[in-house]
C-alpha cells in the first residue's frame, strides 16, 4: 500500500469517527446532566432524612412532656380529692359544733390578708419560742416516751413494793407467832428452874414496851390472905440469885447462842442455893451443844464433876505478880 491509499484510509477512519465522537460528547453530557440530578436527589434524600429525625425527636420531647402534663394533672386530682376529703370533713365538723352551717361574709382579699397576719403572728410566735413545730412534736414525742418509761418503772416498783409489804406482813405475823412460842417457853422454863428450889414465879413480857418484869415467890412467902392470892416478901441474897440463874437459863433455852459466861454468879449465895444452881447449870450444860463458861471465887469441892468438865484453878494473886498461873 502505498502512502497515498494509508492518508486516504486515515481520513476514512476520520469520517467515521465524528458521529461517533459527537455521540461520545452528548453521552458526556448527558452523564453530566444526570449527575447533576443525583446530586440534587442526595441533596433531597438528606434534608428528608434530617427532618424526620428532628420530627422524631420533637414527637419524643412532646410525648414526654405530655406524660409529665398528664402526671400533674393526675397529681393535682389526686390533692383534690384529698382535699374534697378534708373540706368534707371540716364541713361535718363545723356543722356537728355549731349545728348549722356558716355563712361568710368576708371576701376572699380580707380572708387571705387575715391568713397572712395569722401566718406572721405564727412566725414570730416561733422565733420567741425558739423551736419549730416539728422540734416541738420531737421534743414532745420525747417526753411522751419518757413518761410512759417512768409509768411503767413507777407501776413495777409500785407491785414490788406491794408485794415486799405483803411478805413483810407475813414475815412479822409469823415472827410475832415465834416471839409469843419462844415467850412461853421462856415463862415455863422459868417456872421449871424456880421448881428446883421448890419457888413459884412469873416472868411478864411486854413487847411493845420492852420491858421485863420478875414475880418469885418463896415457899415460905405462899402464905395466901382472905382472897387466895400470894402477899410477897423480901428476898435474901442467895434466893436473888438463884432467881437470877434460873432467868439466865430460861433466857439461854430460848438463844442460840454457842458460847454461854457466867462471871461470880454465885458471890451471894448459900450453900444450898449454889449447889442447886451448879447442879442444875452443869445438867444444863451436859445436855446442850453449846460451850459453857462459869467463872467462881467459890471451891469446887462439894460439886460432882465429869469427863466433859474441865476446871482451871488459879493460884492466889501475890505481891508484885505480873503473870497469871494456871494449874488444870
Amino acid at each position: 500500500m502505498g502512502l497515498e491509499d494509508a492518508v486516504k484510509h486515515q481520513h476514512d477512519l476520520e469520517n467515521d469517527s465524528r458521529p461517533l465522537i459527537a455521540r461520545e460528547a452528548e453521552i458526556r453530557t448527558e452523564i453530566n446532566r444526570h449527575s447533576s440530578g443525583m446530586r440534587e436527589l442526595e441533596t433531597a434524600v438528606e434534608e428528608a432524612v434530617t427532618s424526620h429525625t428532628q420530627a422524631v425527636v420533637s414527637e419524643r420531647h412532646y410525648q414526654d412532656k405530655l406524660n409529665e402534663k398528664r402526671a400533674k394533672v393526675g397529681a393535682l386530682a389526686q390533692k383534690q380529692e384529698i382535699l374534697e376529703e378534708e373540706y368534707t370533713n371540716w364541713r361535718t365538723l363545723v356543722e356537728q359544733r355549731f349545728g348549722e352551717e356558716l355563712q361568710v361574709t368576708e371576701t376572699a382579699v380580707y380572708l387571705e390578708r387575715k391568713l397572712k397576719a395569722k401566718r406572721a403572728a405564727f412566725e414570730r410566735s416561733q422565733q420567741e419560742q425558739g423551736q419549730t413545730p416539728e422540734e416541738i412534736e420531737e421534743e414532745l414525742t420525747r417526753a411522751t416516751t419518757n413518761y410512759e418509761k417512768a409509768k411503767s418503772d413507777f407501776t413495777q416498783l409500785h407491785n414490788l413494793i406491794t408485794m415486799m409489804r405483803r411478805s413483810m406482813a407475813i414475815r412479822q405475823s409469823r415472827w410475832q407467832e415465834f416471839r409469843k412460842f419462844m415467850s412461853l417457853r421462856c415463862k415455863l422454863c422459868f417456872q421449871y428452874y424456880l421448881a428446883e428450889r421448890g419457888f413459884f414465879g412469873q416472868i411478864q413480857l411486854d413487847h411493845d414496851k420492852k420491858t421485863l418484869a420478875l414475880s418469885v415467890q418463896t415457899d415460905d412467902q405462899k402464905t395466901k390472905d382472905g382472897k387466895g392470892k400470894a402477899k410477897d416478901a423480901k428476898m435474901s441474897g442467895g434466893e436473888k440469885s438463884f432467881s437470877t440463874i434460873c432467868l439466865l437459863l430460861s433466857l439461854w433455852d430460848a438463844m442460840n447462842c454457842p458460847i454461854r459466861a457466867l462471871d461470880e454468879f454465885d458471890v451471894y449465895m448459900d450453900a444450898v442455893n449454889r449447889k442447886i444452881s451448879m447442879k442444875m447449870m452443869l445438867d444444863v450444860a451436859k445436855n446442850s451443844d453449846k460451850q459453857h463458861i462459869l467463872i467462881t471465887p467459890q471451891e469446887m469441892g462439894n460439886i460432882q464433876l465429869g469427863p466433859e468438865i474441865r476446871v482451871h484453878r488459879m493460884h492466889d494473886p501475890e505481891r508484885g505478880q505480873q503473870t497469871l498461873r494456871f494449874q488444870a
